[in-house]
């Protein structure tokens, strides 16, 4: 067998992180630009998200054709609803089957790329209240996007077979979103995480669950993995795996705790944000009032979670302040 690097590089493109499990890398941190993959064996390929626009993935698909060339996708696998995960679904072949979680697959709909496309519209004017994100989504074209959903949906756990390969299916959300789940090979050692898992912190829950996340990393953990694709930044393995599941962990569970005291008193979820410090996190503060109003969701369904338009409102004018202040932080904010 091959042998194979233990650190990756985080560079764009394809690289081989075992024998038919590849990992295609964005190489930047700035905002939308995530990662992909691929399981290919004996004439078969498994396809692991598809990128946030048409532009994006087809460099993805072009990278890839070598592999696939003679292992057409079978399959294209959405751990979760977020555009930058699903929006190059359509590229793929009309044969091969979408699959993600039920939740997922919900949320998976026209609207959501329709309404991308008009909010980095509107964030070129000078006078919108999003102009703040102007810069962010320059290197995406949405109107082009027609989203596919999935044809296949699951809930819990779900197995492909992939040529002669296993790939375990796990729905571990609702935790970023609310319908994420990962695959694991298990005959490799890979895990495919989407944003569960990150070794820069995905800072933005938008309709899942904070208190669920923190056990949605500890169910990562047990799989124990020696490879771990992230949907952001660089690929995982050996000690940096456990270090990020210790540091999603800490921040999950300080935010959890800090805000569920603030509940108990009965401050509201905005004037809570405001008081808890977020100082070792500091790009947190983007979207803050949005984490902390879903931590009152878990603890009382009754409050509802932060509309997507007032969350980029308050992203862009934070943006605004920070490029003001100090230009070179505003530069690769990726909630």
């Amino acid at each position: 067998m091959r042998q194979f690097p233990t650190t990756l590089p985080f560079i764009k493109g394809l690289a081989e992180l075992r024998d038919g499990v590849y990992a295609y890398q964005s190489g930047s941190t700035d905002f939308g630009l995530s990662n992909a993959g691929a399981v290919v064996d004996d004439g078969e390929a498994l396809i692991v998200d598809t990128l946030y626009d048409l532009n994006h993935a087809q460099e993805f698909l072009d990278a890839i054709d070598p592999v696939t060339a003679c292992a057409p996708v079978k399959y294209v696998f959405n751990t979760h609803s977020d555009g930058d995960h699903i929006f190059g679904n359509q590229l793929f072949p009309d044969d091969a089957e979408v699959v993600a979680t039920v939740a997922a697959n919900a949320a998976m709909t026209q609207e959501q790329a329709d309404l991308t496309a008009s909010a980095f519209d509107d964030s070129r004017r000078p006078d919108s209240p999003l102009h703040g994100l102007a810069d962010f989504g320059r290197p995406f074209d949405f109107h082009p996007v027609r989203v596919r959903p999935a044809d296949v949906v699951f809930s819990g756990e779900k197995a492909l077979r992939v040529g002669r390969l296993d790939v375990e299916l796990h729905e571990l959300g609702p935790a970023h979103t609310v319908g994420d789940s990962i695959a694991y090979v298990p005959s490799k050692k890979v895990l495919f995480a989407g944003d569960l898992l990150t070794r820069d912190i995905v800072k933005v829950v938008w309709s899942g669950s904070v208190a669920n996340w923190v056990k949605a990393l500890e169910r990562i953990r047990t799989f124990d993995a020696e490879v771990v694709v992230a949907g952001h930044g660089p690929v995982l393995s050996g000690g940096e795996i456990g270090a990020a599941l210790e540091l999603g962990i800490a921040f999950w569970s300080y935010l959890y705790e800090t805000a569920g005291a603030l509940f108990e008193q009965g401050v509201p979820a905005d004037e809570a944000a405001a008081r808890i410090d977020v100082d070792t996190f500091p790009d947190a503060a983007l979207t803050l009032p949005t984490i902390i109003t879903a931590i009152y969701h878990d603890m009382d369904p009754d409050v509802a979670f932060k509309p997507v338009p007032e969350t980029l409102e308050f992203m862009a004018s934070k943006i605004t302040q920070l490029s003001r202040s100090c230009p070179e932080s505003a530069t690769s904010a990726d909630p």
